[in-house]
C-alpha cells in the first residue's frame, strides 16, 4: 500500500502533466476550427459565385489574319528524256571547183606577106589554129594584118580566155588535169602552155613515164596527166 506522502506526490505530478497538455490541446483545436471555416468559405464561394456562359474561341484561317497562305506543294513527275535524234550521214564532199589556167601569149611582129595561117604553121606546125590567133586579136581583122604590127599568139591555141581544169584533189592524188596532145606539141611547149615555163617539161614526163618511153614519143590524141607545178625554190 502506498503511503500518504507518495500518493500526494503522484497526484501533484499528474496535475502538472494535465496543465502542460491543456495549452497544446487548445492550439490544435483552434487550428482545426480555422481550417474547417476556410473549407466552408471556399465551398460557399464556389457554389454561390455567378458564372457567365463560356465564350467559344474561334481561330481565324491564316488568310483572315493577314498571313499569306503557303502554296500547296506540287510534286512534278520526272521528265521523260527526249529520244536522241538519229545520226544523219555526212553529206558528200562538194565537187572540186574548177581552176582557171590563165592564157599566155607570144608577142609576134608581123613580117611581110604573113597571114594568120602562116603564123599558125610557124608556131604550132599546122595552119589549123589560124582562127585561134585571130580570136586572140579581135581588133585586128585578117585584111589589116600588115607588116610591123605586133599581135598576140597564144601559147596554147585552146586557151585564149582562160582554160578551166579540175582542181587538184586532196590526198595522194596529185593529177589536176589532162592534156590532149595535138600536132606539133612537145613536152616543152605543153609545159610552157600549162605552167608558163618550158623548163618543167621533165615534170610532165615523170608523171607519164608509164606511157612515154622518152620525152619525144608523143602521139597526136594522146592524153597526158598534168601534175601540179613543183614549188619554187
Amino acid at each position: 500500500m502506498c503511503s500518504l506522502p507518495a500518493l500526494f506526490l503522484a497526484t501533484h505530478d499528474l496535475r502538472g502533466i494535465c496543465l502542460t497538455l491543456r495549452p497544446v490541446q487548445d492550439q490544435t483545436a483552434r487550428i482545426t476550427v480555422g481550417l474547417s471555416l476556410l473549407v466552408a468559405l471556399w465551398i460557399a464561394v464556389y457554389w454561390w459565385w455567378p458564372v457567365s456562359d463560356p465564350t467559344p474561341i474561334t481561330v481565324a484561317p491564316p488568310e483572315a489574319q493577314g498571313v499569306p497562305a503557303k502554296p500547296p506543294i506540287t510534286i512534278l513527275p520526272e521528265p521523260i528524256p527526249a529520244p536522241k535524234p538519229a545520226e544523219q550521214p555526212l553529206p558528200p564532199p562538194p565537187p572540186p571547183s574548177p581552176v582557171i589556167i590563165p592564157p599566155k601569149f607570144h608577142q609576134h611582129t608581123v613580117r611581110k606577106g604573113e597571114t594568120y595561117a602562116s603564123i599558125s604553121l610557124r608556131y604550132y606546125g599546122t595552119s589549123a589554129h589560124a582562127t585561134a590567133i585571130s580570136k586572140a586579136n579581135p581588133l585586128l581583122s585578117p585584111p589589116n594584118l600588115r607588116e610591123g604590127r605586133v599581135i598576140l599568139v597564144p601559147h596554147d591555141p585552146r586557151n585564149i580566155q582562160g582554160l578551166p581544169v579540175a582542181k587538184a584533189p586532196s590526198g595522194n592524188d596529185t593529177v589536176i588535169s589532162e592534156y590532149t596532145v595535138e600536132k606539133g606539141d612537145t613536152l616543152s611547149r605543153i609545159a610552157a602552155t600549162v605552167y608558163g615555163d618550158s623548163k618543167l617539161a621533165g615534170h610532165i614526163f615523170e608523171a607519164n613515164k608509164d606511157q612515154l618511153p622518152d620525152e619525144h614519143s608523143l602521139r597526136i590524141g594522146q592524153k597526158l596527166r598534168i601534175p601540179p607545178a613543183p614549188p619554187k625554190p
